[in-house]
Order: structure tokens, then sequence, then C-alpha cells
């Protein structure tokens, strides 16, 4: 079977208008009849005013969340500078160490050879990878003096080999 109801229209209730709206709706009912655009009311020319929950919530972002956000940002970069300077400032003492104590096992072992004044071609070039060696450890020590005169050292223990 084919469905013969009719959609009805709604009817029409009377509205609940309070005594505020009235004056509006009959401005605009007048408004229609005669063609001119309606004077916009009151409540509807301003916007409307941020609730005081909203205001406390800005109050707090503002005075609070913010310059701590500011504060936390600046604190990270604070402290990965500062985390840069002391890890290059404990490379730097562990390399000026590490040198120092390469000069003091080199001199040591040099004065061990002089000592023993052994001869030959591998006396010759042990002496030499030796002298290389503390001179480099001289210069990482930031010793430039002492490894100008060990090298000077070096240059006459060749030319009195050959």
């Amino acid at each position: 079977m084919a469905d013969t109801t009719v959609a009805r229209p709604a009817r029409e209730t009377s509205s609940q208008l309070s005594p505020q709206a009235v004056p509006d709706v009959l401005a605009a009912s007048v408004a229609r009849v005669s063609g001119a655009q309606p004077a916009p009311s009151s409540s509807a020319a301003r916007s409307p005013r941020p609730s005081l929950r909203t205001q406390l919530i800005l109050v707090v972002l503002a005075a609070a969340i913010v310059p701590l956000a500011l504060l936390a940002l600046w604190l990270a970069r604070a402290s990965g500078r500062a985390g840069e300077a002391l890890l290059t400032a404990r490379l730097d003492a562990a390399v000026l160490s590490a040198a120092n104590e390469a000069v003091a096992h080199f001199e040591h072992a040099r004065d061990l050879i002089r000592e023993g004044s052994a001869a030959g071609p591998e006396f010759t070039k042990q002496v030499r990878r030796l002298s290389r060696q503390l001179i480099r450890a001289y210069e990482l020590a930031g010793r430039p003096g002492q490894a100008s005169a060990v090298n000077e050292e070096l240059a006459s223990l060749v030319r009195g080999k050959m």
C-alpha cells in the first residue's frame, strides 16, 4: 500500500516574548511594512561583555603562564650555553692534562735513551719517533719553546748520524 499521509504544517504557537523584546519585534514589523531598515536595538548594537570566568582565565594566562613560559625558554637556552662552555672547559683541561703526562713520560724515556747511548739504525729510528711525539706533546701542552728546543735537538741528531 502506498503512503497517503500528507505532512501538515506545524501550528503556530504563541511566542513567549519578554517585555524587553516586544519593542524590538514591533519595530521590526513596522519596518517590514513601511520598507525601512529597522534601527538596531541597544542590546544588539554592543557586543556581549566577556564573563567573569573568561576574564579570570585571561588574567591568569597573562600574569602567570606567559612569564613562566618566557622564563623557561630563557633557562633552557642559558643552560645549553653553560653546558657547552663546561664541556669545552673540561675537554681542554683533559687535553692539557694528557699532554702534560705525555711530556713527562717522553722526557723520562728520552733520558733513559741518552743514558743507554745505544747505537745503530733502530736506535736512531726510535729516538726520532720519540722526539716527534715529545714535540707534539709540548705543542698540545702549550709550551712551544720547549717543542722548538726538542726539534733543534732532533735536527742535530739527524745531522750527526748522517
